[in-house]
């Protein structure tokens, strides 16, 4: 399967409920498996990557934006979707990962560095 973009061309993408298992495994269970096993903490791995293009954001606490995520060779170049808040699932669906944003309001710009995880 690949996206009308190309950006998606490892993994056949079933629809939303892919998403949700993919989602719910990543964020909610494999922390508390790793607790279980004993792990201090777990957290998803971060990587970092230059934003293709600018996004504004305004959060009061630390929330995930979608992204498109594409390979560069040594650097990744992220893609932030048109996201209209935690209902927005068509968009979610689109996405490869998540931009990590803190607190605040964010103006970020094209070429500026930014946090984010795997889906």
């Amino acid at each position: 399967f690949q996206a009308e973009d190309g950006i998606r061309d490892v993994e056949r993408s079933r629809g939303l409920g892919d998403v949700y298992k993919r989602q719910s495994f990543l964020l909610f269970l494999k922390p508390c498996i790793m607790k279980m096993k004993g792990a201090e903490s777990w957290r998803p791995e971060l990587h970092s990557g230059v934003l293709e293009n600018g996004v504004k954001v305004s959060t009061d606490r630390r929330s995930l934006y979608p992204c498109r995520i594409r390979d560069q060779g040594k650097r990744y170049r992220i893609i932030p979707l048109d996201f209209h808040g935690s209902g927005d699932m068509r968009t979610v669906c689109r996405a490869d990962g998540f931009i990590i944003l803190e607190p605040g309001k964010h103006r970020l710009k094209r070429g500026d560095g930014v946090n984010f995880i795997f889906l």
